[in-house]
């Protein structure tokens, strides 16, 4: 079966580093398989090299969990964590604020509207009844005449 990987040196100062079996720093690499495409592992630095001894060290990157990847303690983890939330929380409530605010003006703009249609029916009344007192006087007229 044929291996394909590719070196990575994009690991985070704040992540672990891993010993492999015979001691040594192994090395981040990438996956470019097919079954496991871009997926990153540990593995010996000898494995890549067949004229070394090679400890047989292999190590999944998403196998551990993400508190192993902190050198200060696993308390790290939860407090970048917490720090990711706080932040988020933060956007929400601008959001929402904004949401409030826009809500306000839309209450403003409906209570507008209501008194302006309010206002509309009393004239329509009025106009409806200055048309039938005319209406009346012209029967009323129109009774005299004949």
């Amino acid at each position: 079966m044929a291996r394909s990987y590719v070196a990575s040196t994009s690991q985070s100062s704040a992540r672990k580093t891993r010993k492999c079996n015979c001691g040594q720093q192994a090395k981040l690499w990438t996956s470019r398989t097919t079954k496991n495409p871009d997926r990153l592992f540990f593995c010996c630095p000898n494995s890549m090299d067949p004229s070394k001894k090679d400890c047989g060290y292999f190590k999944w990157v998403d196998d551990d969990s993400p508190t192993q990847w902190y050198d200060d303690s696993p308390t790290q983890w939860y407090k970048d964590k917490v720090d990711e939330l706080h932040k988020e929380n933060t956007e929400l409530y601008k959001k929402n604020m904004e949401l409030v605010m826009e809500n306000m003006e839309l209450q403003k703009k409906v209570m507008k509207l209501e008194a302006f249609n309010k206002k509309n029916l009393i004239d329509l009344f009025t106009v409806k009844v200055m048309l039938f007192g005319i209406v009346l006087v012209y029967i009323f007229i129109r009774l005299l005449v004949s």
